[in-house]
């Protein structure tokens, strides 16, 4: 993966990992920390947005009739992919949407937004613009959800290393 964020820089490297198939971080169901957060009934209802949504787990995951769920990535082929998925699952779009975006450049205003494996897939160049960006989806009050992943020092990535302090 490293190779290709250096070949292609740290937007186009994504999308070269999916058409090459290199996403070892598919996962076959819902993140835990999401599950658990749901099981306790911590994430409110309202406008929740997923950056660097992929396959779409976490999305459904989080879809009923009381949310509006929106899942964004760079990669538009796994978005159809979802949205086909969506539609043969019965859900409505807009309970449960796929965009394919570049998170930089989205608009909107989220309830939520949950962040798993996004921040470290940045470039560390774009942490402040990460920061600026969530301040301007989620609406006053609004919670962020970010699990932090990798907490260490390593050299290069994705996934970049990560602390606390950042």
């Amino acid at each position: 993966m490293q190779a290709l964020h250096e070949q292609y820089g740290p937007k186009e490297s994504w999308i070269q990992m999916w058409e090459q198939k290199q996403t070892p971080w598919n996962m076959v169901e819902a993140s835990l920390g999401l599950q658990k957060l749901e099981n306790e009934k911590r994430i409110p209802n309202g406008k929740i947005l997923i950056p660097g949504c992929g396959q779409g787990l976490d999305v459904f995951y989080l879809t009923n009739e009381n949310r509006s769920v929106v899942g964004l990535d760079l990669y538009p082929k796994i978005i159809e992919e979802n949205n086909k998925k969506r539609d043969e699952k019965g859900l409505k779009p807009e309970h449960c949407d796929f965009v394919s975006g570049d998170f930089f450049e989205f608009k909107g205003e989220y309830n939520v937004i949950f962040d798993y494996t996004f921040l470290c897939a940045l470039d560390p160049s774009y942490r402040t613009q990460w920061a600026d960006q969530m301040q301007k989806l989620l609406v006053p009050g609004g919670m962020l959800i970010t699990l932090m992943f990798p907490l260490d020092d390593h050299e290069g990535g994705p996934p970049f290393a990560l602390s606390i302090e950042m």
